[in-house]
């Protein structure tokens, strides 16, 4: 099953406003400026220090995501109730915390109560004008995911994880992983730690122009692991291209990549 991962947009507040959904949902915030962005210099100070994409792990591999808007190129952030999160809790009592914590300062439209077609169900406008939902149903929940969802979603990770890694963008891959993370090379070295794994990968993609997968890589899950192999061309800086069979292995805890072991070799 694909994910769908709610993108929202602000007028100049999304750090702030993600700093506050960070501190209701935990997990760890990646934050991009427009600053970072090639071709911005143009802009003000202040349209230089807005977000240019920051994302927040949810549940289940889900992703909340948004930037900020840039009026000097004509956005125009339009705040309406066409759209609402929708969350579901695996309990009342969870239900009622994120209702709680995420409506204060707000505006409740719905208190949470228990409504005539089963389930616990509030509904409100936060602080910063974004719709929300909280559905909790105690006799279906946790049962509409099945057995195999947990590896579903892990290999949904992992297909963002390989999308990251050819597109050298390091940060959004290390977003997946946990902050213990152990990366094993095919040749025994082993990395670990988030910061140790960053300056690894950035020291390699200095003598690599490009990666690119030459079709869907075939993924296999079982229980907390997920196992990626394909095909893949790198290209160096002096345009040399190579041909690389892959077969990683990726280990979760608490939806959060723990271990990487990756066997490469020249195809």
């Amino acid at each position: 099953m694909r994910l769908i991962n709610p993108y929202l947009n602000f007028e100049g507040n999304a750090e702030e406003a993600f700093q506050f959904y960070q501190s209701v949902f935990g997990g760890e915030l990646f934050l991009q400026r427009m600053s970072e962005v090639p071709g911005m210099d143009n802009l003000s100070t202040k349209e230089k220090n807005c977000v240019m994409h920051v994302s927040l792990p949810l549940f289940n591999g889900q992703i909340l995501m948004a930037s900020d808007i840039l009026p000097s190129a004509g956005h125009v952030l339009k705040v309406g109730n066409n759209n609402y999160l929708s969350i579901s809790p695996d309990s009342r009592k969870e239900a009622e915390r994120l209702f709680r914590e995420l409506s204060e300062e707000g505006t409740v439209e719905m208190p949470l109560q228990d409504m005539f077609w089963g389930d616990y169900f509030g509904s409100f406008v936060d602080k910063y004008g974004v719709h929300w939902m909280i559905n909790y149903n105690e006799n279906s929940s946790g049962s509409d995911t099945g057995p195999t969802a947990p590896q579903e979603q892990n290999k949904e990770i992992i297909k963002l994880v390989n999308i990251a890694f050819q597109e050298n963008d390091i940060e959004r891959l290390l977003t997946h992983c946990s902050e213990t993370v152990e990366w094993t090379m095919v040749g025994g070295k082993t990395v670990k730690g988030k910061e140790k794994i960053r300056q690894w990968i950035k020291s390699g993609m200095e003598e690599t122009d490009s990666f690119h997968q030459l079709e869907p890589e075939q993924l296999t899950a079982e229980g907390n692991t997920v196992i990626s192999c394909g095909q893949m061309t790198m290209k160096n800086k002096k345009n040399k291209i190579t041909l690389y069979s892959f077969c990683d292995i990726y280990e979760f805890e608490n939806n959060k990549i723990s271990k990487i072991k990756a066997f490469v070799m020249k195809a």
